[in-house]
């Protein structure tokens, strides 16, 4: 939770959009695979000794939740997952409500490493966490604009560049990566995302001098 709430912090501070006035898409493939194998082993061994706090971390939106006290904010706000296509959904959900509702979205992305019996089933590693701000008209701040579509078919993941990406490959969360890389390096070959099986969202970008 702490990682998606400082990437959340910097990406409205980058964007000037006001954070108690903006709603949020956070999504996650897994939550906090910590607090759920300290879940899972404290309720096998020692039921009532169960932390509330803990308990309460433990739930799917629980970072948006933290968010809303934080900030304030009374604007709607989604805790999404879709497995390791939480990223591409949770930007789809994020792209479709700015669209419709004209006003700016937060998206927020996080997964961490499994830890304990989990790695049996699970092969998430590393701390990975990615935000930024959609804004249905162009402000002095914005780095690109894009265009954005759904199609119907597979679509082929895109190979990673830089070595610092490819070390969290394995990330629940990678799917977010080669778009952030796309930004980085003000790439503007278009990026394709899968949704699913047999769905993709295709995003193409055209950054601002």
């Amino acid at each position: 939770m702490a990682l998606a709430l400082e990437v959340a912090r910097v990406a409205l501070s980058n964007s000037a959009q006001p954070a108690g006035a903006t709603q949020s898409v956070f999504t996650s493939a897994h939550g906090d695979l910590g607090i759920t194998d300290y879940m899972c082993t404290t309720l096998a061994s020692q039921p009532r000794a169960v932390s509330p706090t803990k308990f309460l971390n433990s739930v799917h939106n629980a970072a948006a939740g933290y968010w809303g006290m934080a900030t304030g904010c009374m604007q709607s706000s989604m805790a999404l997952s879709a497995f390791d296509c939480s990223f591409a959904n949770g930007l789809l959900e994020a792209l479709a409500l700015c669209t419709c509702n004209g006003a700016p979205v937060l998206l927020v992305g996080v997964d961490i490493a499994a830890t304990g019996p989990l790695t049996s089933t699970n092969d998430s590693v590393g701390q990975l966490a990615a935000a930024m701000v959609l804004a249905p008209i162009r402000t002095e701040r914005a780095r690109a604009e894009l265009s954005w579509s759904v199609v119907p078919g597979p679509a082929r993941r895109r190979s990673l560049r830089c070595d610092a990406t490819r070390s969290l490959a394995s990330n629940a969360m990678a799917d977010a990566l080669p778009l952030f890389e796309v930004l980085a390096r003000q790439d503007c070959e278009p990026v394709c995302m899968p949704l699913g099986e047999n769905l993709a969202l295709c995003l193409q970008w055209a950054f601002l001098v």
